[in-house]
Protein backbone atom coordinates (compact mmCIF):
# COMPACT_ATOMS: atom_id res chain seq x y z
CA UNK A 1 0.00 0.00 0.00
CA UNK A 2 0.71 3.20 -0.38
CA UNK A 3 0.15 6.86 0.85
CA UNK A 4 0.74 8.73 -2.18
CA UNK A 5 -0.73 7.89 -5.55
CA UNK A 6 2.34 8.38 -7.27
CA UNK A 7 3.64 5.73 -4.96
CA UNK A 8 1.65 2.98 -6.56
CA UNK A 9 3.01 0.76 -8.65
CA UNK A 10 1.99 -2.68 -10.69
CA UNK A 11 5.86 -4.33 -10.30
CA UNK A 12 5.97 -7.23 -8.52
CA UNK A 13 8.78 -9.93 -7.55
CA UNK A 14 8.33 -13.21 -6.80
CA UNK A 15 11.23 -15.57 -5.52
CA UNK A 16 13.86 -13.03 -6.42
CA UNK A 17 12.58 -12.63 -10.10
CA UNK A 18 10.62 -9.21 -10.84
CA UNK A 19 7.59 -10.99 -13.09
CA UNK A 20 5.51 -7.52 -13.31
CA UNK A 21 8.06 -4.81 -14.95
CA UNK A 22 6.17 -1.36 -14.91
CA UNK A 23 7.13 0.39 -18.41
CA UNK A 24 5.57 3.25 -18.00
CA UNK A 25 2.82 5.33 -15.20
CA UNK A 26 -0.28 8.06 -15.94
CA UNK A 27 -2.41 9.21 -12.98
CA UNK A 28 -5.18 10.15 -14.57
CA UNK A 29 -7.19 10.69 -11.09
CA UNK A 30 -6.17 11.34 -7.51
CA UNK A 31 -8.08 12.13 -4.23
CA UNK A 32 -10.32 9.53 -2.32
CA UNK A 33 -10.12 7.34 -5.19
CA UNK A 34 -7.16 7.68 -7.94
CA UNK A 35 -6.98 5.62 -11.19
CA UNK A 36 -3.87 5.31 -12.47
CA UNK A 37 -3.10 3.18 -16.26
CA UNK A 38 0.25 1.57 -16.01
CA UNK A 39 1.95 0.13 -18.78
CA UNK A 40 3.59 -3.16 -17.91
CA UNK A 41 4.88 -6.49 -19.61
CA UNK A 42 4.72 -9.86 -17.13
CA UNK A 43 8.00 -12.35 -17.36
CA UNK A 44 7.27 -15.32 -19.59
CA UNK A 45 9.13 -17.62 -16.54
CA UNK A 46 9.88 -20.66 -19.81
CA UNK A 47 11.68 -18.22 -21.90
CA UNK A 48 13.12 -16.06 -19.02
CA UNK A 49 11.44 -12.68 -21.06
CA UNK A 50 9.57 -10.23 -20.99
CA UNK A 51 6.41 -10.47 -22.62
CA UNK A 52 4.67 -7.82 -25.31
CA UNK A 53 3.38 -4.89 -23.28
CA UNK A 54 -0.04 -4.37 -21.83
CA UNK A 55 -2.19 -1.67 -20.33
CA UNK A 56 -3.95 -2.09 -16.60
CA UNK A 57 -5.93 0.05 -15.49
CA UNK A 58 -6.65 0.51 -12.00
CA UNK A 59 -8.88 1.84 -9.28
CA UNK A 60 -7.70 2.53 -6.00
CA UNK A 61 -9.48 3.96 -2.86
CA UNK A 62 -7.55 5.72 0.22
CA UNK A 63 -8.41 4.41 3.01
CA UNK A 64 -6.53 5.58 6.39
CA UNK A 65 -4.10 7.40 4.47
CA UNK A 66 -3.15 4.20 2.36
CA UNK A 67 -4.32 3.61 -1.34
CA UNK A 68 -5.93 0.06 -1.55
CA UNK A 69 -6.20 -1.67 -4.82
CA UNK A 70 -10.17 -2.01 -5.81
CA UNK A 71 -10.42 -3.27 -9.61
CA UNK A 72 -8.69 -3.68 -12.68
CA UNK A 73 -9.31 -3.91 -16.75
CA UNK A 74 -6.35 -5.05 -18.59
CA UNK A 75 -6.00 -4.29 -22.34
CA UNK A 76 -3.93 -7.24 -23.26
CA UNK A 77 -2.59 -5.99 -26.75
CA UNK A 78 -1.36 -3.15 -28.67
CA UNK A 79 -4.23 -4.50 -31.26
CA UNK A 80 -6.58 -3.92 -28.66
CA UNK A 81 -5.68 -0.42 -27.18
CA UNK A 82 -5.79 0.95 -30.67
CA UNK A 83 -9.41 -0.60 -31.25
CA UNK A 84 -10.17 0.83 -28.23
CA UNK A 85 -8.63 4.39 -28.92
CA UNK A 86 -10.32 3.76 -32.35
CA UNK A 87 -14.29 3.74 -30.42
CA UNK A 88 -13.29 6.62 -27.85
CA UNK A 89 -12.76 9.00 -30.29
CA UNK A 90 -15.33 8.10 -32.88
CA UNK A 91 -17.48 8.43 -29.67
CA UNK A 92 -16.09 11.70 -28.71
CA UNK A 93 -15.49 13.90 -31.77
CA UNK A 94 -17.90 16.22 -33.34
CA UNK A 95 -20.96 13.94 -34.32
CA UNK A 96 -19.88 11.66 -31.93
CA UNK A 97 -22.91 9.65 -30.28
CA UNK A 98 -20.71 10.92 -26.75
CA UNK A 99 -20.86 14.42 -27.82
CA UNK A 100 -24.99 14.02 -29.26
CA UNK A 101 -26.16 11.93 -25.51
CA UNK A 102 -28.56 13.78 -24.06
CA UNK A 103 -28.20 13.90 -19.93
CA UNK A 104 -30.67 11.53 -18.21
CA UNK A 105 -30.88 12.74 -14.45
CA UNK A 106 -31.37 9.29 -12.85
CA UNK A 107 -32.61 9.12 -9.23
CA UNK A 108 -30.93 11.21 -6.49
CA UNK A 109 -29.45 13.54 -9.52
CA UNK A 110 -29.63 17.18 -8.96
CA UNK A 111 -31.69 18.62 -12.14
CA UNK A 112 -32.07 22.31 -12.75
CA UNK A 113 -33.84 24.71 -15.02
CA UNK A 114 -32.41 27.89 -16.43
CA UNK A 115 -33.30 30.16 -13.78
CA UNK A 116 -34.62 27.82 -11.28
CA UNK A 117 -32.67 26.51 -8.08
CA UNK A 118 -31.37 22.93 -8.40
CA UNK A 119 -33.79 20.06 -7.06
CA UNK A 120 -32.73 16.88 -6.30
CA UNK A 121 -34.95 14.02 -8.43
CA UNK A 122 -36.15 11.95 -5.39
CA UNK A 123 -38.31 13.31 -2.65
CA UNK A 124 -36.89 14.23 0.78
CA UNK A 125 -38.48 11.40 3.30
CA UNK A 126 -42.02 12.01 4.37
CA UNK A 127 -42.49 13.94 1.12
CA UNK A 128 -43.64 10.52 -0.86
CA UNK A 129 -46.85 10.96 -2.53
CA UNK A 130 -50.01 10.09 -0.35
CA UNK A 131 -51.67 7.51 -2.84
CA UNK A 132 -49.96 4.26 -3.94
CA UNK A 133 -51.97 4.43 -7.15
CA UNK A 134 -49.93 4.58 -10.17
CA UNK A 135 -52.03 6.11 -13.25
CA UNK A 136 -50.45 4.01 -16.08
CA UNK A 137 -50.66 0.57 -14.32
Amino acid sequence: MAESVDDLTVEWEEGGDKVVREVAKEVISRGAWATVVFLCQDLDRKSRTYRAPKISIRRYKKVNGQYRYQSKFNISSENQAHQLVDVISKWFTEGGAGKNATPVPRPGDLTSTPGQPAVSGTPPAGDEPESEEHPDQ
